[in-house]
């Protein structure tokens, strides 16, 4: 944990001062009390002689609480309850409350602000000290607070966004070395392969961008983001009409195999329903907007990576939305005969049947294209005009300039108010966006993007339900009817998928199961949220040292050499073998050594690894090979260990077809992958992977078949050479590989597109006793295996 909290005291740092003429204030210094008290807690145990600190439990027990859906008071009884049985006097240090635990959540960044909302979408009570302690709303004069005697004369708000500050959590991504050393992936060019796109930075628009703002692009570290907003209902399926609108960002500084990731996802406001905001949103949006533009200026913030501080400055590249979104956050209407954002006043349509139609779409289509000649096929004409031309930012601009100004809000009065809208004039824009603040926003070459997830979904289904003849099939008595009047098909005319929304969709599904109180949805969110973030945050840390405690004890309890010594350590202490033993085994190495002397290679094995990465390269692998972890020990030895996420492949006893979990078809092996196997025994070493079978590419799910066998040997790859180990003398097998020894005793290297998956054939014990020989060689480092 000190890597924690050597990381999140930099938000501890103050601003380097601004120059000034005039006399400066001295400066004064003394101990953060809040952060002395969060450093106590990391260190401090949870009971005497318990391995979990109190900030463990703390973020652990939140997390059960969001997941299982308890109710702050449940929670508060059982905190109550440990309280009465593990007495703080008896040096029990259980958190007393979960107001306790959230004022914890706070002082490492974590958290979020309310504010209050008209409940007519016109105004926040946000900002100015007028605005916060206005009781009605100015526009609608609307109440603020809830009947009282519905609430007990408690004040209760009608209506509460929830802000996650931007800010913070940006900030701890570089204080967090897990994660700074990857903000600037995106500048490295490894993204650059065939000249194909694999990630937004290969695109004209970031390309356009740096062009435009050198002075953001000039520092890789700058931070570029995503923003996503779309409607869901919290309750599921149930009949109740409820709209309610998280605002999520990504950023795009990390691989792409990184910025996906669920982890990488920020809940950065949760706008309330029951209605949605529509048109509206820009009102709740102005807390993000403001944050944003004190992002562009730049905040002081500490990087991780290289241990020097910096001026963060970040910007929204685009959004990502449906087109109804779309509509509501650019202000550009998507109904009416200019619906299309891109064709804008240009937009080819026609009405027929009680609606518009959008044609004209062999515009787009090379001059000369025989398409362009037929008329039959086409409404009775042909299509010689060009394709759209481009509006320039200017164009937009002058646009935006003849909106007219109206008041938000959905209250009936303020529509009499606001005058009507003028097509003519104003075309299909409905607002001027609140994105329009933004420095930068008008040197965007791509500010919204329509999600493929949406419209792959409409129009596969209108394809297949036009096929099925179904209640939603499109060939209605209508659609026939339009054909007639287009006077096309007459035969016809009488009846006989990293800017996509699949990740934010999945996000949402997770949001939704954060809720437990159905009367107030958005703050169980909200409280769910903030504990699994809490808990991603620490677990960082607190996994370093857990892989290196598993795969230390891995190697040590696989050497034969050290057997004898952990026989008689379980002897002397049987309890936390695992945890204890490497500290004391190397204590006793290091004073025989010195007394008596030892072999080098029992040493450097006594003084543990320096464990780093290999390939870990963000592809999924199948069977799954989670990590590669090669320990270095003194004079270059080296082993290298596969971190695997094993299959459950064990087939019931009352075996059925239907809940078999490996079986052979045709030849093929087939294993299910929803279930693990030997979570807490992920670690093999390279030596026992054998020859894969069947190679699958990376961009596709065919999977990769490896057999793990009961192996007779090992070997220690050292520089490009591997040392064959003898066969234990009590191993039946001994003789039984000897012509082919010399294929077996170099480590196999996996490639990236590599996939693992544990044959069924072969029982696997990833804790197979094994020796390793360790021996010295002094060529040269860069060499692996």
């Amino acid at each position: 944990m000190d890597a924690f909290f050597e990381d999140i005291s930099a938000n501890n740092v103050p601003t380097p001062p601004t120059q000034t003429t005039g006399p400066q204030p001295a400066q004064t210094t003394g101990p953060n009390n809040e952060f002395e008290e969060l450093l106590s807690r990391s260190t401090q145990k949870l009971y005497p002689g318990c391995d979990m600190t109190t900030l463990e439990f703390t973020t652990e027990i939140s997390h059960i609480k969001a997941l299982h859906k308890i109710t702050d008071a449940g929670f508060n009884k059982i905190l109550a309850l440990l309280q009465k049985a593990c007495s703080p006097s008896k040096g029990y240090n259980f958190p007393s409350s979960y107001y306790e635990i959230k004022k914890t959540y706070k002082k490492i960044g974590l958290g979020y602000e309310s504010i209050h909302a008209c409940i007519n979408d016109c105004f926040l009570f946000w900002g100015s000290e007028d605005n916060l302690k206005m009781p009605n709303c100015p526009i609608c004069k609307a109440s603020r607070w809830k009947d009282p005697k519905k609430t007990k004369g408690k004040k209760v708000a009608n209506k509460v966004v929830r802000y996650f500050p931007l800010t913070p959590r940006l900030q701890r991504m570089f204080n967090t070395k897990h994660i700074a050393k990857w903000m600037t992936w995106h500048a490295t060019g490894q993204s650059k392969e065939n000249g194909k796109m694999n990630h937004p930075c290969d695109g004209k628009a970031w390309k356009y961008f740096d062009m435009m703002k050198p002075e953001f692009s000039g520092d890789p570290r700058n931070v570029r983001l995503g923003l996503a907003a779309d409607g869901f209902n919290p309750f599921g399926m149930m009949s109740q009409n409820y709209s309610m609108w998280p605002v999520i960002l990504t950023t795009y500084n990390t691989p792409p195999w990184m910025c996906m990731k669920e982890t990488s996802l920020m809940l950065t406001m949760l706008i309330p329903g029951p209605r949605s905001p529509a048109k509206d949103i820009d009102v709740y949006l102005q807390p993000l907007i403001k944050e944003l533009q004190e992002l562009w200026k730049g905040v002081w913030t500490k990087d991780a990576a290289t241990g020097t501080h910096f001026q963060m400055k970040a910007a929204v590249l685009w959004t990502i939305n449906d087109f109804p979104a779309r509509s509501s956050l650019s202000g550009w209407s998507g109904q009416g005969y200019h619906a299309c954002p891109t064709c804008n006043e240009d937009t080819p349509s026609m009405s027929v049947k009680s609606k518009i139609v959008y044609v004209g779409h062999r515009r787009f289509l090379r001059t000369l294209h025989p398409l362009r000649k037929k008329i039959k096929e086409f409404y009775g004409s042909s299509e010689p005009k060009p394709k759209p031309r481009k509006f320039t930012e200017m164009d937009i601009q002058l646009q935006i300039n003849k909106v007219f100004k109206r008041l938000p809000g959905k209250h009936p009065d303020i529509a009499k108010k606001n005058p009507k809208p003028n097509r003519n004039i104003e075309l299909n824009w409905s607002k001027r966006s609140i994105f329009w603040d933004l420095e930068y926003w008008p040197f965007l070459l791509l500010k919204n993007n329509l999600d493929v997830m949406h419209i792959k979904k409409n129009a596969l289904e209108a394809f297949l339900n036009t096929l099925l003849q179904n209640d939603k099939s499109k060939d209605t008595l209508k659609a026939r009817q339009d054909l007639e009047t287009l006077r096309v098909r007459k035969e016809l005319w009488w009846p006989l998928l990293l800017r996509w929304m699949f990740p934010f969709e999945r996000y949402m599904k997770k949001l939704k199961n954060y809720v437990r109180n159905k009367a107030k949805p958005e703050g169980s969110i909200a409280e769910g949220y903030v504990a699994e973030e809490a808990l991603t945050f620490c677990s960082r840390y607190l996994k370093d040292d857990y892989v290196r405690q598993a795969v230390v004890w891995f190697v040590l309890n696989n050497s034969p050499e050290v057997d004898a010594d952990i026989l008689a350590y379980r002897e002397k202490s049987p309890d936390n073998v695992e945890t204890n033993f490497p500290a004391w085994f190397n204590h006793k190495i290091r004073e025989k050594k010195v007394n008596d002397g030892c072999s080098e290679e029992l040493f450097s094995l006594a003084c543990g690894p320096i464990i780093s990465t290999l390939g870990l390269d963000g592809e999924m692998y199948y069977g799954q090979l989670e990590e590669i972890l090669e320990l270095t020990y003194i004079g270059n030895r080296k082993v290298v260990l596969f971190r695997c996420k094993w299959f459950d492949t064990i087939n019931p006893k009352n075996l059925t077809t239907r809940n078999r979990r490996s079986y052979i078809e045709h030849d093929i092996q087939h294993i299910l992958t929803d279930r693990e196997f030997h979570k807490n025994n992920q670690y093999i070493l390279a030596t026992q992977v054998d020859q894969d079978v069947i190679h699958g590419s990376s961009s596709s799910n065919v999977t990769l078949s490896v057999e793990l066998t009961n192996f007779e040997h090992t070997d220690l790859s050292i520089n490009s050479e591997s040392t064959e180990v003898d066969v234990p003398v009590n191993d039946d097998n001994a003789n039984a590989n000897e012509g082919n020894a010399e294929d077996d005793v170099y480590a196999h290297v996996l490639d990236d597109d590599d996939d693992v998956v544990v044959s069924d054939d072969d029982e696997v014990n990833p804790s197979t006793n094994v020796e390793e020989v360790l021996s010295s060689d002094d060529s040269d480092d860069d060499n692996r295996s």
